[in-house]
């Protein structure tokens, strides 16, 4: 079945839910890939990395934003949903003129921080300058629904469509700098709190989901989310509840390693690294409700928000993600194909079809083989763009 699926979670008074799409051979390889090791590395030419993080198909990606066409007499509107070390919106603010605006979001403070005053001539540009402004924004990109229109009044007039935007870019992995941060929790090589909140305000840790979830109930976890096999999520699960409580990362990988070898030679995915990275993976995107995120963002933030002839572009990384995103942009829901995308008359015959709401421009890309020279965490991205329909 490719139904939607979500199972509910409880912890004390919050509840969230844990969605996926069933998994595809398609989609496989990009999940085996999907995984950090000793040999991942980010080299210092990349023209726009900084040793917080070194984006991902930066060429492709700004190429794809700006093809659509600029309205005559209209300012261009980016949001940048996943502003990370701001290499996107830098590379991006570079190709706008003075008037344009892009919206930088981002849930992580750290992050935020250091990419708005990387942005800080745009911040507050000079007349004299010609600059686009840069307008940085602390939030999920799942509630920018409401967000977007109330802070375009700030900055742009009140023309008919204004309060549109003309692109979106969501860049769904973890910068470098969370990854090799060892204090939030998400370094599989460094010893630090077993943590992976990307907003620490949020309540749940990844602590609390090892030490207070039942054994079935994190089995469900990795298997939904890191595509572990029954039996290896089962193990894993089980480790984890007999070695409770874990309050530190190396604590988790001694759990995996008890029940899983260093190496398998039949297949790179079964040794220990690329299983505690899909561990590890599986237990970031619940703590951070990622799905749930992902989903409100294609289904209601994002057509919400891009005009007419507008341009979503997303960058995924692991199956999860590449499958809802596919799913949404070709066939504009995440159940049955076609499922509210048509009317019929009494006899069955298709009156409108113009509900859709996007229409997918070619097929997914992968980094080329130069940027995975330079950037070695590259190799399980995928790009996907879709025009916004006219279907009002």
């Amino acid at each position: 079945s490719n139904k939607f699926n979500s199972i509910p979670f409880q912890k004390r008074h919050q509840s969230f839910s844990i969605t996926t799409l069933r998994n595809t051979p398609e989609t496989q390889q990009q999940l085996d890939s999907a995984c950090t090791d000793e040999n991942d590395h980010v080299s210092i030419e990349h023209p726009y990395g900084t040793e917080y993080h070194a984006p991902v198909m930066v060429t492709e990606c700004i190429e794809a934003l700006l093809q659509c066409q600029r309205r005559e007499s209209y300012p261009l509107i980016f949001i940048d949903a996943t502003l990370g070390g701001g290499g996107h919106s830098q590379a991006l603010l570079e190709r706008l003129q003075k008037g344009d605006l892009v919206f930088g979001i981002d849930v992580d403070s750290d992050a935020l921080q250091t990419a708005t005053l990387r942005l800080e001539q745009y911040v507050s540009p000079n007349n004299k300058d010609l600059l686009p402004r840069f307008v940085p924004i602390q939030s999920n990109f799942k509630d920018l629904t409401n967000r977007i229109p109330q802070i375009l009044h700030e900055y742009c007039s009140a023309k008919d469509g204004v309060l549109l935007v003309d692109g979106i870019l969501m860049d769904l992995g973890v910068s470098s700098h969370q990854i090799d941060e060892s204090t939030r929790g998400f370094a599989i090589l460094k010893d630090g709190p077993l943590d992976m909140r990307m907003n620490s305000k949020d309540s749940i840790t990844a602590a609390d989901i090892c030490n207070e979830y039942g054994e079935s109930e994190l089995a469900d976890i990795f298997k939904m989310y890191g595509d572990e096999s029954p039996q290896s999520a089962k193990k894993i699960a089980r480790a984890i509840v007999q070695q409770r409580p874990l309050t530190q990362t190396s604590h988790l990988l001694d759990a995996i390693a008890s029940v899983t070898p260093k190496f398998f030679k039949a297949s790179r995915r079964k040794g220990l690294s690329a299983t505690s990275a899909r561990i590890f993976q599986s237990l970031r995107i619940v703590v951070n409700r990622e799905g749930e995120a992902l989903q409100q963002a294609l289904t209601e933030m994002a057509p919400t928000l891009i005009r007419p002839g507008g341009h979503l572009v997303v960058l995924s990384y692991h199956s999860m993600e590449d499958r809802m995103t596919k799913r949404m942009m070709k066939d504009g829901n995440f159940s049955d194909k076609r499922l509210f995308l048509v009317e019929r008359d009494v006899y069955g015959n298709i009156v409108n079809d113009s509900k859709k709401p996007w229409k997918m421009i070619g097929k997914g890309r992968k980094a080329s083989d130069e940027e995975l020279a330079r950037n070695s965490r590259a190799r399980s991205a995928t790009l996907r763009v879709a025009i916004r329909l006219d279907n009002s």
